[in-house]
């Protein structure tokens, strides 16, 4: 999709220890063991009071404290809240969620081994299975103020298949007895009623923004992917999340045909749309070279389609640059790996170590130094991760993740001949 593009897009650079730089760092560990026990309760507090991390998706008002999702039943004219139910009408929009990640909301393998490893996950619930009927235990609060102790009670109206279906339909669509759309003029077999949040990107909010702490070191609470965006190029342009992760698509039979907004909500488990963010350009800074001569090479890594920061969402989520300098039998004979991605501080007081994330219409820029010789090749990989390989391994080894669950897209592979003489440009990257 166009969007801005400035004339020379201007170099991403990391920002290392913002906001006070080792002063920060200093105050925050030395307020971290003071405040450790009050930050629990407050943490609990101010999420659950603002809606945070414990508010419902996008159907209800943001939650208060000590309550969890709120009973909602299917409007009359409507079987179920099953996507299936949905879909008889809508069968477009139902194939393309059972294409997307917000139908795996529940089922997805890292979210799954996540939940099983840590105690106050219990809240991610609220957005990855937003309805009240898809949790088997209502929470009626957390004790004593701590966020990991929560309160709970047998959920009568639990519904097991309902849970496997993620983020369904009535989670974004349903409320008050009513279905809720983005256009104000239609008419269907059950209540509806309007809702300009679901056109303006601003439903997407309430999970895909994460509220700040109350000791705020860093820009951007982590997985607060509205903020990235919000004050970028792209959304001075009038674009919204929708422009891109739910495009408009023609709907309904032949000759009777009308606009809707696609429901793939394609993000970075999609490679085309990886594809479609990232541009990638790599070339020597030599055009020609002698035998066992240094030659660096130099990779360009442009955000040129993405309108928040790449990469986005969890912390470790990150891209790697893999070169790797390989002789004429094949062998490894010297590699290193540059990365970009979010370095945070865990523990109660979260600190941003370093941010080298690109911003939108930025690039970052790596350099590599290959010795050139007859038969030796330079193989360059750009990989981005879904999540970290010592977190990957930690889940493997102890929460039950398949080793072969799926962690990253290659976005680029290519060999270039070190053979001395000029440089050669290869075909076509793989």
């Amino acid at each position: 999709m166009p969007g801005p593009t400035p004339s020379t897009p201007r170099r991403s650079r990391p920002v290392i220890l913002r906001d006070g730089g080792a002063l920060t760092l200093l105050l925050a560990g030395g307020l971290g063991l003071l405040l450790f026990s009050w930050f629990s309760h407050k943490q609990a507090v101010v999420g659950l009071e603002s809606g945070g991390f414990a508010s419902v998706v996008h159907a209800v008002p943001p939650l208060k404290e000590g309550e969890g999702p709120p009973r909602i039943v299917p409007p009359e004219g409507v079987p179920s809240l099953s996507a299936e139910a949905c879909g008889q009408c809508h069968p477009e929009a139902y194939a393309e969620w059972q294409q997307s990640q917000h139908s795996k909301g529940w089922r997805n393998p890292l979210f799954q081994a996540e939940f099983a490893r840590a105690d106050t996950l219990w809240l991610c619930l609220n957005c990855h299975t937003p309805l009240q009927a898809q949790q088997p235990e209502v929470v009626t609060g957390v004790e004593a103020g701590h966020i990991e102790r929560p309160l709970t009670e047998p959920n009568p109206a639990w519904d097991p298949a309902l849970r496997d279906e993620g983020v369904t339909c009535a989670g974004c669509h349903v409320r008050e007895g009513m279905i809720y759309g983005p256009r104000p003029d239609v008419r269907a077999p059950h209540p509806v009623a309007h809702d300009p949040n679901l056109a303006s990107g601003g439903m997407c909010d309430t999970c895909h923004q994460i509220p700040e702490g109350p000791f705020p070191f860093y820009e951007g609470a982590p997985c607060a992917d509205r903020f990235d965006f919000a004050d970028g190029p792209w959304a001075r342009n009038d674009f919204t999340c929708n422009s891109c992760h739910m495009r408009t698509r023609l709907r309904g039979p032949e000759g009777n045909q009308r606009e809707g907004s696609g429901h793939f909500f394609p993000g970075a488990h999609s490679p085309a749309m990886l594809e479609e963010a990232i541009a990638i350009r790599v070339a020597p800074t030599l055009p020609l070279w002698a035998d066992k001569q240094k030659v660096p090479f130099n990779i360009r890594l442009t955000n040129r389609g993405a309108g928040h920061l790449l990469p986005i969402g969890r912390p470790d989520r990150r891209i790697t640059v893999t070169w790797e300098v390989i002789d004429g039998s094949g062998r490894v004979v010297r590699s290193r790996e540059d990365t970009v991605t979010r370095r945070m501080l865990p523990g109660p007081v979260q600190v941003d170590l370093r941010d080298g994330r690109i911003q939108p219409l930025s690039f970052r820029e790596f350099t590599f130094k290959a010795r050139s010789a007859p038969r030796h090749v330079l193989r360059v990989t750009v990989r981005y991760h879904l999540s970290g390989a010592s977190e990957k391994a930690r889940l493997v080894r102890h929460w039950d993740l398949p080793a072969d669950t799926p962690d990253h897209t290659v976005l680029f592979a290519q060999e270039y001949s070190l053979s001395p003489g000029p440089y050669r440009p290869p075909a076509s990257p793989s």
